[in-house]
């Protein structure tokens, strides 16, 4: 199976279908950040799920009203919601939506015990790819200025959860980490601007390559 991940839109979407044309992918996975409200509408999802089944998380830039609604050719929603996984042909996939805060002033936020807990009920659940919009402190969390970017409570999700591998953005910096037992950690970068990766899965390891468009 051909994933190809992408994140961090902005309401651009026309990289995803110069990547689509590219890659053929089996299935598109997205760390969120695809437009607010005014930037994204049904109608852009829908030339994309027409294209490929699609699974994707919600940042800190996204239309929330629409987002939730937008559905793939076979009726499954696009949206993963916290803690429970979704199987796409012989790989689990899940997702964490929102970047951390301390408190619910703004409804892309989640706290540390949200995090803890969507964490804890995909613990026993194999899964294979996780994916956050936030980043892991310390593993593929540069910004583009150099500083680390990534939250502890994701760090600690990762860990909880075990995934081969874990999938983020929010940072709009490409980077990537692999764990002494051959996990990885992939910020897929900026896709507005062209960044995006490819996995295939190998045994019980994802390789992948970081590309642009």
């Amino acid at each position: 199976m051909k994933i190809v991940a992408i994140s961090d839109l902005h309401g651009n979407l026309n990289p995803v279908h110069k990547i689509l044309a590219v890659e053929k992918p089996d299935v598109l996975l997205c760390a969120g950040d695809w437009g607010s409200a005014g930037e994204v509408s049904a109608r852009d999802f829908e030339a994309i799920t027409s294209k490929v089944y699609t699974l994707t998380v919600f940042g800190n830039n996204d239309h929330l009203g629409l987002l939730p609604q937008i559905k793939n050719e076979d009726g499954s929603a696009i949206l993963l919601e916290n803690g429970k996984a979704r199987a796409y042909f012989d790989v689990c996939i899940a997702g964490i939506n929102g970047i951390w805060a301390k408190s619910h002033k703004q409804p892309w936020y989640i706290t540390d015990e949200e995090v803890a807990a969507a964490a804890a009920q995909l613990k026993d659940q194999n899964v294979d790819i996780l994916i956050t919009h936030g980043c892991l402190i310390g593993m593929a969390d540069l910004t583009p200025m150099g500083t680390h970017g990534g939250q502890r409570c994701f760090t600690e999700a990762f860990k909880v959860v075990s995934p081969k591998l874990h999938l983020c953005g929010h940072l709009h910096r490409k980077s990537f980490f692999q764990t002494k037992d051959g996990r990885l950690v992939v910020n897929i970068g900026y896709t507005r601007e062209g960044d995006y990766a490819v996995f295939h899965l190998q045994g019980h390891r994802f390789e992948f390559e970081s590309k642009v468009v």
